[in-house]
């Protein structure tokens, strides 16, 4: 096929330098979003024109691979990954794991998930101290340590929103603008702890039977609207599409196929 073929929304001539640009040792995760374009989509693209990074040569794949520093070897403030924890808290991280400290109690100290401080813990290869030899005393197993929000008084004052116990929609209005507010001053950390907030409030809504229906002209409280019919459901900004409505005549049964998102349970609601 001719370079102006068009795979995923481009041409083969303008993948190849996409491609080209991971087997020099860009992450593909990044190409792709910098391009616009689906990360499965960029793989795909380089398998159709072997441009892959199995297809360079040893010797080029050799040159290509790029090692991180043994663990002993990196200073306090290296980080693997952007959003990984630096090698400083990963030391501090492993005193107290050593200590008796629990991967959720740590993962609650860090800020991050108790599966990530195990996999850290174990690339490190931290081994519990004896009993008799642990300095920290460890918080009671099955209880987790305070959160904290952030060192930084500028995340915990971005942190704070005025949430709403009964107004799920109010409460996460006000969480979007508070994170809105935050990434226009650099602090990702503070997005970051109101999204989690975010879930926290949807998981806690629906456990007490109030998640809201979370559209524009939506309502909360109650999932279902006093009154019968599609007027009732109107009143409140909801309006059923053509497809969902019954067909004209007398039926006992009738049939509605439909994708994906077409609406198939809420007309049969």
């Amino acid at each position: 096929m001719g370079e102006g073929t068009v795979f995923d929304g481009l041409t083969d001539a303008a993948w190849a330098p996409l491609c080209r640009r991971v087997q020099a040792g860009e992450r593909a995760v990044e190409v792709a979003g910098q391009a616009g374009v689906k990360l499965a989509a960029l793989y795909r693209a380089q398998r159709r024109l072997g441009l892959r990074v199995a297809d360079l040569p040893p010797e080029a794949r050799a040159q290509r691979r790029r090692r991180a520093p043994r663990f002993e070897d990196r200073a306090d403030d290296y980080r693997y990954r952007p959003a990984d924890l630096c090698e400083g808290d990963w030391r501090r991280c492993a005193a107290l794991y050593a200590d008796g400290w629990s991967s959720e109690a740590l993962g609650r100290l860090f800020g991050r998930c108790d599966s990530v401080i195990r996999r850290g813990m174990g690339l490190r290869r931290v081994a519990r101290k004896p009993t008799s030899e642990r300095t920290v005393k460890a918080p009671p197993r099955g209880l987790d340590v305070p959160p904290r929000p952030s060192a930084d008084p500028e995340v915990r004052a971005a942190c704070a929103v005025e949430l709403d116990p009964d107004d799920l929609v109010a409460s996460l209005a006000a969480s979007d603008a508070a994170k809105a507010r935050a990434a226009q001053v650099g602090l990702p950390q503070a997005v970051g702890l109101l999204c989690n907030m975010d879930v926290a409030m949807v998981r806690a809504a629906k456990a007490r039977g109030r998640l809201a229906l979370l559209r524009p002209g939506g309502f909360a409280g109650s999932p279902c609207p006093e009154g019968e019919g599609e007027a009732a459901w109107a009143e409140h900004g909801v309006v059923l599409h053509p497809h969902q409505r019954a067909p004209e005549g007398e039926w006992a049964t009738w049939l509605m196929l439909g994708g994906r998102g077409a609406g198939k349970t809420f007309a049969g609601a």
